[in-house]
């Protein structure tokens, strides 16, 4: 299944460019039709922002599907991208543990998240 929103790691923007993720990705209110969708990718950035960093000596990306339940849970956490390396996997994984529960989604509907996590 294709996740519904790709959200990327903030510590990886953060490295790359400074993107401060605390205030979103997106437009927000004023994207139009999907605010709600929009504004929850926003606070399960902000939610995994705020979980402890978990680092690895190891190289490389891993891209990270998961859902999270009506009540914020976590339903399960896979990959579904990345350079081979179980060390970075693990960690993604545990990166995306660390931060349940999550925010409730909006509407009570489970929803199905993914972001990029980075090791440099």
């Amino acid at each position: 299944p294709a996740p519904s929103q790709f959200i990327e790691s903030p510590l990886t923007a953060y490295q790359r460019d400074g993107t401060d993720l605390t205030i979103g990705r997106s437009g927000g209110a004023r994207s139009g039709g999907n605010s709600d969708v929009n504004n929850y990718a926003g606070q399960v950035l902000v939610h995994l922002n705020r979980a402890p960093d978990i680092r690895v000596l190891a190289r490389g990306y891993a891209r990270v599907m998961f859902e999270i339940n009506p009540d914020g849970s976590l339903a399960w956490v896979d990959i579904i991208d990345s350079t081979g390396s179980r060390e970075i996997e693990r960690a993604a994984k545990a990166q995306v543990r660390s931060a349940a529960p999550f925010p409730r989604p909006p509407k009570g509907a489970s929803r199905k998240l993914a972001f990029f996590y980075q090791s440099d």
